[in-house]
């Protein structure tokens, strides 16, 4: 019999995501390769989800709180994928098949669902490690927003150190850009870091936070919770309510008002 000349194919047809996240994952500069056996435990291990401040499985996570393109999320609904277990159990052919949808758009499922499973923790996973309110938040921006000039945008609007972000005005003078698309980069960049993926890399902060709310068990005025994290945290000093205020906005789990902060669910279940 006459073999067929050319490459060998890389992927079997019948290859899941999971089966992909395994065997071969998307390689950059100094990554390290995750052993199967590591990413397998992860799998099975349970997520604190920030925004509800509840501990669930990871194939139970919505595909909703990734943070992938439309290219991706297009053809996901497409295909009634709902949850990361749902993802895990699709083959690459089926996902290849939909329209738009490329080897880029795997490659970028796969660093989301890596990035879910081993979230690079602000403080290293220890409350101890935040250092200050300050640096916590940029740190938290510039390991999730990887453009430099979008990473001082954000921070300029969050103005961690500050009771008031600096204006759209004056970033837009300095880079040339208009009101309005300053605007528009700025709500992009923080619906990104409202994800519950993105914002469980600051899990150690949220864990202490919930932890406060929880003793109270009703509405907490925001000077009172910065000299409690303060204290709880090893602060130098307390954060400027305000700027604390920006930082909780970003996550629905909080319900915000009148200058004090309560977890959501106790709201709904008063």
């Amino acid at each position: 019999m006459r073999m067929t000349r050319g490459r060998k194919p890389k992927y079997a047809p019948d290859l899941t995501v999971r089966d992909l996240l395994l065997r071969d994952q998307p390689r950059g500069r100094g990554r390290k390769t995750i052993s199967p056996e590591t990413i397998e435990r992860a799998l099975n291990e349970p997520f604190v989800i920030p925004t509800e401040l509840k501990v669930t499985p990871v194939r139970e996570i919505s595909v909703q709180d990734l943070d992938l393109p439309s290219r991706a999320a297009g053809p996901m609904k497409a295909l009634r994928i709902r949850t990361v277990g749902d993802l895990l159990a699709t083959r690459r052919t089926d996902l290849l098949a939909q329209r738009r949808f490329g080897e880029m758009s795997l490659r970028r499922i796969l660093r989301e669902l890596l990035g879910l499973l081993f979230p690079k923790y602000v403080g290293d996973g220890k409350a101890g490690g935040l250092g200050s309110f300050e640096s916590m938040v940029r740190s938290f921006v510039e390991r999730t927003i990887s453009d430099d000039r979008k990473a001082r945008l954000v921070l300029g609007r969050l103005a961690p150190g500050s009771d008031r972000p600096k204006p759209l005005r004056e970033f837009g003078q300095r880079h040339g850009l208009s009101r309005e698309r300053i605007r528009q980069i700025v709500n992009d960049a923080l619906a990104r870091l409202r994800k519950p993926a993105v914002l469980a890399i600051l899990n150690p902060f949220w864990t202490e936070l919930c932890a406060i709310l929880e003793s109270w068990g009703r509405p907490i005025p925001l000077f009172r919770l910065a000299d409690a994290l303060s204290r709880r945290l090893g602060w130098p000093k307390p954060p400027p309510g305000a700027a604390l205020a920006r930082l909780l906005a970003l996550n629905e789990g909080l319900a915000l008002s009148d200058g004090t902060v309560v977890l959501s669910r106790l709201v709904n279940e008063g």
